[in-house]
């Protein structure tokens, strides 16, 4: 190989390697948060509104800020047919194994984010929703519902579905139905 051509390898090999670079940062600002990040930033809040009391209540629009009115979550289990039923429109397709969240106002969908789930076990920096079983895979919230706080702790060590070992949240919805368990979700593993 000539020097002219080692130097035209070199070049090309770095272009790629800085644009691949390039692309990822500029995919990572344009992407909108996934459940994670918006359940890292909510037990953020979380820990500043309740840092000394041992009782806490909370509203939901305190802990995911922005210009809505209605807060669905769905599990990894949902059917499109009732995301669509729940939502009124056709908009928001369920992904494969994805929890979905998504933000309303006017019953119009304004955000819409999926993201890793425990399948059935909290993740660690997640707000975690404590209700009586509902008729069907997920909840609905409007932003000035309160909530009572709990600190929970999640199982110890790592598993294929997510980080779990560390503190979750569970918001119960107030007032307190007497029929819904207030303890923690009992770590497993």
């Amino acid at each position: 190989m000539t020097k002219k051509v080692r130097t035209w390898l070199f070049i090309g090999l770095a272009s790629t390697f800085l644009l691949t670079i390039l692309c990822m940062g500029v995919f990572e600002l344009i992407s909108p948060p996934y459940p994670g990040k918006l359940d890292e930033e909510a037990t953020k809040r979380i820990g500043k509104i309740c840092a000394s009391r041992s009782k806490c209540q909370v509203h939901l629009g305190e802990l995911i800020p922005g210009d809505w009115d209605m807060f669905f979550e769905f599990s990894y289990s949902v059917k499109q047919d009732e995301v669509n039923r729940q939502l009124k429109t056709t908009r928001v397709p369920v992904k494969d194994l994805q929890r979905l969240i998504v933000l309303q106002k006017n019953d119009k969908v304004i955000w819409k984010l999926y993201g890793d789930t425990g399948q059935g076990q909290p993740l660690a920096n997640q707000i975690e929703f404590n209700e009586d079983a509902s008729p069907w895979p997920g909840i609905r919230h409007r932003r000035d519902d309160l909530f009572q706080v709990t600190r929970c702790e999640t199982m110890e060590g790592g598993q294929l579905f997510g980080p779990y070992g560390g503190t979750y949240f569970m918001l119960t919805p107030v007032p307190i139905d007497p029929r819904v368990s207030m303890q923690c979700q009992a770590p497993s593993g």
